[in-house]
């Protein structure tokens, strides 16, 4: 209920203050599990999904994130869980991310692994989402977040359509064809963006 609220209260406060305009989340499932998977430029991104989900969503955010009261209760409310970055942490983090898709939940993932200020210098992203896919047999629903930061300079979030693989459920494609898939994924989300 607590998470509902905040997903109204921010999504309000986005609409105020950034314009913020949503399409397409009536094309998110309603229902199992599911990788929501965008772009990610901004600190901000995991609240943008949360609030604009027609679902609850659980998303891990660095634990420093916590620290700050006010952020840190409100990134809570929305289904932040806290990591630390590297080593055994990181590794409980997939696995955290794995049992809410299997439990039927919606996460969060951002396959770039940072955040990317400048669309022209995307990194090559890794292809474990595509892995975590496959392995749990649930989609992921790619979105696009154009994002201009300053008051009233406007936010576009589109939701594409959810990616089904399972033609490779069961199997276990080479390296090259799940970097070919996570590549695919990627230039899709920054279609959805409008950032290509």
């Amino acid at each position: 209920m607590f998470a509902k609220a905040a997903a109204l209260l921010m999504r309000g406060i986005l609409h105020i203050l950034y314009f913020m305009r949503v399409e397409g989340n009536k094309k998110v499932p309603k229902e199992g599990g599911l990788y929501l998977c965008s772009n990610h430029s901004s600190y901000w991104d995991p609240v943008i999904l949360g609030a604009t989900c027609r679902r609850e969503t659980k998303f891990m955010a660095k634990e420093e994130l916590f620290k700050k009261p006010l952020f840190g209760a409100l990134i809570r409310a929305l289904g932040a869980y806290p990591i630390k970055r590297g080593g055994a942490s990181e590794v409980n983090a997939v696995r955290t991310a794995m049992k809410i898709t299997r439990e039927g939940g919606a996460t969060v993932i951002f396959p770039e692994g940072r955040r990317v200020l400048d669309p022209s210098k995307r990194p090559e992203v890794k292809n474990g989402i595509i892995k975590l896919a496959i392995q749990t047999k649930c989609p992921i629903q790619p979105v696009g977040i154009n994002e201009k930061f300053r008051l009233f300079g406007g936010l576009k979030v589109v939701y594409g359509e959810p990616i089904y693989y399972e033609g490779y459920y069961g199997t276990k494609p080479s390296d090259e064809e799940l970097d070919r898939l996570a590549k695919e994924l990627m230039d899709e989300i920054y279609k959805l963006g409008g950032l290509e």
